[in-house]
């Protein structure tokens, strides 16, 4: 059997180096039956040389040709991303759910639309329902999300000429009000902007949130741990006496219910 490592290199080389096709690395990635999750790391070490190519939010030749090469190598490795697993389930979770529902759109006036497909490919691979809504005008976007009514929205803005655009989506949001959070991310978008963009100018503040990703493995993370987190339930509790007793730790009959006169937990454990 092929090992896997110099597969993986060959697509990285190909990516950021250009030293030979990005096509033909990703077709021996096919070919070798890797996973999605064994190439993403590959494609993120490429998203991470395009986006530090980018000067001052501009696209430059090396960041534009880093994108041209990942776009036609997601565009090869497309099976693995329609073929991927879901992501591990909670238990009693029915199966075929998918993770969260996504939409992903690119903005009028970036420079390249790769970031959107690296996204799509990599959210999928990862369990998620992904909605590729394309590009987009920002009204256009905002209708689709009163539509869909996904978990969040994903735009990666490419360079700093999509940062008006983002701006008029968040602007259309409010007006429709919706509260749907937003995941920004790519070299033409930072944190500062993040915060201020959620607060139109005149404009009330979009309490969904705007989240900066510094890339799409730091979008998963906050997808898990802040857009999609659901805090365990809260133990039941009622009164005894003075107290508020953990219904799971004694209390045996009345179960939570309202029927707490009949609570058999002793006297002297209550008081």
């Amino acid at each position: 059997m092929q090992s896997i490592e110099p597969v993986v290199e060959y697509l990285t080389c190909a990516l950021i180096g250009g030293t030979t096709s990005a096509v033909d690395a990703a077709r021996r990635c096919l070919a070798a039956g890797l996973s999605a999750e064994t190439v993403a790391p590959a494609l993120l070490e490429a998203e991470r040389t395009m986006a530090a190519s980018v000067v001052d939010g501009r696209a430059s030749s090396v960041s534009s040709a880093v994108a041209d090469r990942l776009r036609a190598a997601l565009d090869t490795l497309a099976p693995l991303w329609a073929g991927a697993p879901a992501v591990e389930e909670p238990a009693g979770t029915p199966t075929g759910v998918p993770a969260g529902t996504l939409a992903v759109a690119s903005m009028p006036g970036d420079a390249h639309d790769v970031g959107r497909h690296l996204w799509r490919a990599l959210l999928a691979s990862r369990g998620y329902d992904v909605r590729d809504l394309g590009l987009r005008a920002p009204a256009i976007v905002a209708r689709h999300v009163a539509t869909l009514k996904p978990d969040a929205v994903g735009i990666y803005v490419f360079d700093a000429r999509g940062q008006t655009a983002v701006r008029s989506l968040v602007a259309h949001l409010l007006r429709r009000g919706l509260q749907v959070p937003v995941l920004i991310s790519g070299p033409g978008v930072d944190e500062a902007f993040a915060r201020w963009v959620s607060v139109p100018e005149g404009g009330a503040h979009y309490w969904a949130g705007v989240y900066y990703c510094e890339d799409v493995s730091e979008a998963l993370q906050v997808l898990q741990q802040i857009v999609l987190y659901e805090p365990p339930p809260q133990a039941h509790t009622h009164e005894h006496g003075q107290e508020q007793l953990d219904v799971a730790g004694g209390c045996n009959s009345c179960g939570g219910c309202v029927l707490a006169d009949s609570c058999d937990m002793p006297e002297a454990t209550a008081a």
